[in-house]
């Protein structure tokens, strides 16, 4: 391998249909997805990517089945009190990015203290989108410059790139270069719009509790074959 990405974000889909094309509840496809998350965590960590971020939960989420939000949470909850020991052993900081509003109060706890206990770790760092959209981020970055814009000089007021990703939930995260998409779909799904500007997207028809190192690393041989351009010729 010859070129490890910065930073690589993964749309982790195909849980449920995994588990029901095994005649499974879609549950135990989340806790095996779960299971897919911590192997390509550890992953890459050791390929040295300093920087992933995966799609958990959306705020489009919220319209699924009572009984499988609740289940979702519950399973958060128990895999990052689990997953805290492997975080500080690997020293990988977390982060959740997105909206901790109406997220159940003990999945907002084991979140705090996971970004509070991980603080000082920087081998990898570790996002997790929980309660995102990619448009909601950027309206509500608008809000936050508008709200901040009407307590200084109009006149010295300017509005950049750096500017504007300073007030949105993932100010701290660089831009993406590898966007991965699991589960045979070819759709963003408002997923860090910003961020993935110039991306290079992969897109695979394995579903996310088969998605496995080998291919992981299949994919990150195909990202060292392209060429980044950035608009230049």
């Amino acid at each position: 391998m010859l070129n490890v990405p910065n930073h690589v974000a993964i749309i982790m889909d195909g849980n449920g249909r995994w588990a029901e094309k095994k005649g499974m509840d879609r549950f135990q496809g989340h806790q095996q997805g779960a299971e897919t998350a911590r192997s390509i965590i550890k992953k890459s960590g050791k390929l040295g990517i300093n920087w992933l971020t995966l799609y958990a939960f959306s705020i489009e989420n919220w319209a699924r089945p009572e009984k499988e939000k609740s289940s979702l949470f519950s399973l958060m909850v128990k895999s990052l009190s689990e997953e805290l020991p492997l975080l500080l052993k690997e020293g990988i900081r977390f982060r959740m990015i997105g909206d901790k509003r109406n997220l159940p109060k003990n999945l907002i706890k084991i979140i705090e203290k996971a970004e509070y206990i991980t603080r000082k770790n920087s081998d990898l760092n570790l996002s997790v989108c929980v309660n995102y959209s990619g448009k909601n981020e950027i309206i509500e970055s608008v809000n936050k410059i508008l709200k901040d814009f009407s307590k200084e000089n109009p006149e010295c007021f300017h509005l950049d790139d750096s500017f504007f990703k300073k007030n949105m939930h993932s100010s701290e995260l660089p831009e993406v270069d590898l966007l991965l998409r699991t589960g045979g779909e070819k759709r963003i799904s408002n997923f860090l719009l910003w961020d993935i500007a110039y991306s290079e997207l992969f897109f695979t028809d394995t579903l996310w509790p088969d998605f496995s190192n080998d291919e992981f690393c299949k994919i990150l041989d195909e990202f060292n074959l392209r060429e980044r351009r950035y608009g230049n010729v």
